[in-house]
């Protein structure tokens, strides 16, 4: 049995690999069916590994403690100003799975606050975000 282990090590290794890719995909899938909250995040800063993908790192509060994501963006979409406020949501009782949405900026003139939540879209998020599309 260890002589099978040590000759296909390389094997095994990849199936570990591949097992673990699997489950987190399913963990992840589940979370996004579960009830969503949302709330505010605030543009901080990019980051771009050697290899891949620019990322776009955000922070949000939720019952006042600050939480700091990253969500790799494509060269299609249009990139966020630091600073800029975007709508984010996140899992019920996952507060740290949270996506910055893009497609639903927030300006300045809804005075909105950092840190309220939200159990849909707000209708003023959404109403201006229809405004936009239209034009477009």
């Amino acid at each position: 049995m260890l002589k099978w282990i040590k000759a296909n090590e390389q094997l095994l290794v990849l199936g570990v690999i591949i097992g673990f890719l699997v489950c987190w995909h399913f963990y992840t899938d589940r979370l996004s069916e579960k009830p969503q909250n949302y709330t505010i995040g605030v543009v901080e800063d990019f980051a771009k590994p050697p290899k891949g993908a620019l990322y776009v790192e955000f922070n949000y509060k939720i019952d006042g403690k600050e939480y700091h994501e990253s969500l790799p963006i494509s060269d299609k979409q249009k990139r966020p100003v630091i600073g800029d406020t975007f709508l984010v949501r996140f899992p019920v009782n996952y507060e740290s799975w949270a996506v910055l949405l893009l497609d639903y900026p927030i300006p300045d003139t809804l005075k909105l606050t950092m840190g309220t939540i939200w159990e849909q879209i707000p209708s003023r998020v959404k109403r201006l975000n229809q405004e936009t599309d239209s034009f477009e």
